[in-house]
């Protein structure tokens, strides 16, 4: 036999040497063509084989290629599968008595946990015969924080989908309960109360170090919890940042871990908070996954899967169902009796009952082509109005009479507000007894005028707010920016839909929106879109004893921050502006993106004492 640091697999079998005290490249001896798995698992014990991987010795690849193909043949409850169950724990175990560990040595570690990461990745039946190897690979007493950074590992990979890495979370001891066991069957609104008015009772956020940066995120969630120390905050978020945000957070903060999913900062697109007719809590996922973000589409799941104990009691054990038709909450814009759209709002729908990929702008040139695209416009938001109990309206009207050509430019000047959210250009300021419905809806020409009034001091403000690189002329470019064709579009869409609310009879207010370039910034980083929005109009309004207060970001730009404050004052809404995450922000993200909120009565609150950072 061949030999690796001169020393044989057989002598290192009868050695007297501890296994633990063996040099790893010793571990192991050099394997001849004709060696099998049994060779490996007759000669090498696991705890020797682990020390050896997590060397990475120069056989580790040849002997997990033998593990796997021997998997492949005889399965996870096999001789092979449990002693590669033990190879991982002992690898694991290695690595917790470390104290620390490198990334290179969490690699390794996950490598061997695949047992053969390409096969992994291509071949289903291959990849569930490992996840039920992962199932036995871990134990309590590895800590946590190598638990959910091996998971976190394991959610990077191709082919991990939420089911599985909820059933190893599950297994390993790192979430409350299965998201599985709470699943309900679709069902329509009459079974869940989806409230625009009430007090908001909770706040959920997703706050990771991939997008904000940690000394932001723990400046924006003081300020909130200040704002609102009776509300309940979840807070999702990675281990870096649930480090960082410290232990010690009020007893209504509620940490818990994103477990590695590439979950964006925008909570509130993808799931609705709702309340079921038994005063517990439903949870609506979308059934559209959007390009880009198709993790979020699991939030609910996350959520219902970690909710801390008492919580989950306080709010009967909340259940998840998905919507039986697509929507996007940026989109979407509630008062008691309405859901307001736009044609935007429905653009997935429209295009799934017309058959194609994209708006068929060359068919808007015949009124049968125009007539097709409104009816299935018209048939998605009855359905979303279902969804949500509501009458829908548009908040521009639809181009239902005139010629043809009259038509198509209608439905062209519409055109404009896509690629914007409508949340952040409209405000619906619900009715009270003293005001009939208002709408704040954002104007380009406004923030024109906004721009030739500020100051230096204010261009200084945004540069330290949004990091602004030295030489740049801010005034300048974003001047240049709202003055290109892109924010003449917006304008004309934001034009019909003051127009159009006005008609109705809603008073309508026009406040100024700015069109920034990312060029600007120092930081461009992942930042692949040409330009982001500074406005005013994406903020949360809560209401209490027929009193509206609005929170919102503060925008870096005092002098805007007045004049909105001024606009929603006007309109009977309190203004509290919250310290801007600028990398939400400039990915035109505002407040209302960031957040998701249930409203309800006190009862749901639970005031329970969350558990430390990184922990379940």
């Amino acid at each position: 036999m061949k030999l690796v640091c001169g020393v044989a697999v057989a002598t290192l079998l009868t050695a007297p040497t501890p296994a633990s005290s063996l040099p790893a490249q010793a571990a192991v001896g050099l394997l001849p063509a004709s060696a099998t798995a049994g060779t490996v698992i007759e000669q090498v014990r696991p705890e020797q084989l682990a020390a050896y991987f997590l060397d990475w010795g120069p056989q580790s690849a040849a002997i997990l290629v033998l593990l796997s193909l021997e998997l492949g043949h005889t399965g996870p409850e096999s001789t092979v599968g449990e002693y590669l169950a033990a190879t991982v724990r002992a690898m694991a175990h290695q690595l917790d008595a470390r104290a620390t560990w490198t990334e290179a040595d969490l690699d390794r570690l996950l490598t061997v946990q695949l047992v053969n990461p390409g096969r992994f990745i291509d071949d289903l039946a291959f990849r569930y015969q490992v996840v039920a190897l992962l199932r036995q690979a871990n134990d309590a007493a590895i800590t946590p924080r190598l638990r959910h950074a091996m998971l976190e590992g394991l959610n990077r990979i191709g082919g991990v989908d939420f089911e599985i890495a909820e059933t190893v979370a599950a297994a390993w001891g790192l979430i409350e309960r299965s998201s599985t066991s709470r699943y309900v069957p679709p069902t329509h609104t009459s079974a869940l109360d989806i409230d625009s008015d009430l007090p908001i009772v909770a706040t959920v956020l997703v706050l990771t170090s991939q997008f904000i940066a940690p000394a932001e995120a723990s400046s924006f969630l003081d300020a909130l919890e200040a704002l609102a120390p009776e509300r309940d905050i979840l807070v999702l978020s990675d281990q870096t940042m649930a480090r960082s945000l410290g232990p010690t957070r009020p007893q209504r903060t509620h940490l818990m871990l994103t477990q590695g999913r590439n979950y964006t900062p925008w909570p509130r697109d993808p799931m609705i908070l709702a309340r079921r007719s038994d005063g517990g809590v439903g949870i609506i996922v979308r059934p559209n996954r959007q390009t880009g973000r198709e993790d979020d589409t699991d939030l609910g799941r996350l959520l219902v899967a970690q909710l801390p104990a008492e919580l989950d009691a306080h709010w009967h054990e909340p259940r998840w169902q998905t919507s039986s038709t697509p929507f996007h909450n940026g989109q979407i814009l509630l008062t008691n009796d309405t859901v307001w759209v736009s044609v935007h709002s429905l653009e997935w729908a429209i295009l799934e009952r017309l058959g194609v990929d994209r708006v068929p702008v060359e068919s808007f040139n015949t009124a049968a082509g125009i007539d097709r695209y409104l009816d299935a416009a018209r048939t998605a938001a009855l359905e979303l109005g279902r969804l949500f109990g509501r009458q829908p309206r548009f908040v521009h009207a639809l181009p239902e009479t005139g010629t043809s050509d009259q038509r198509r430019d209608a439905l062209l000047r519409l055109s404009g507000g896509g690629g914007f959210d409508l949340d952040s250009l409209v405000t619906i300021v619900p009715a009270n007894e003293t005001s009939p419905t208002r709408a704040i809806v954002a104007s380009v020409e406004e923030g024109m005028r906004l721009l030739g009034s500020l100051s230096a001091e204010d261009a200084a403000a945004m540069r330290r707010t949004y990091g602004i690189e030295a030489t740049t002329d801010v005034i300048a470019s974003i001047t240049e920016t709202s003055r290109t064709q892109r924010a003449e579009g917006l304008d004309e869409f934001l034009g019909a839909v003051a127009e159009n609310l006005a008609a109705r009879g809603i008073q309508v207010l026009r406040i100024p929106t700015l069109l920034a370039p990312t060029n600007m910034l120092a930081d461009r980083t992942d930042l692949r879109h040409a330009d982001f929005l500074i406005g005013w109009n994406n903020v949360v309004i809560s209401s209490s004893g027929g009193h509206h207060r609005a929170e919102g970001f503060a925008s870096g730009l005092p002098l805007g921050d007045a004049t909105a404050t001024a606009l929603f004052r006007a309109v009977d809404v309190e203004m509290r502006f919250l310290p801007p995450l600028t990398a939400s922000v400039v990915r035109n993200g505002g407040y209302r993106c960031a957040t998701n909120h249930l409203r309800g009565s006190p009862a749901l609150t639970a005031g329970t004492q969350r558990a430390g950072a990184g922990a379940r």
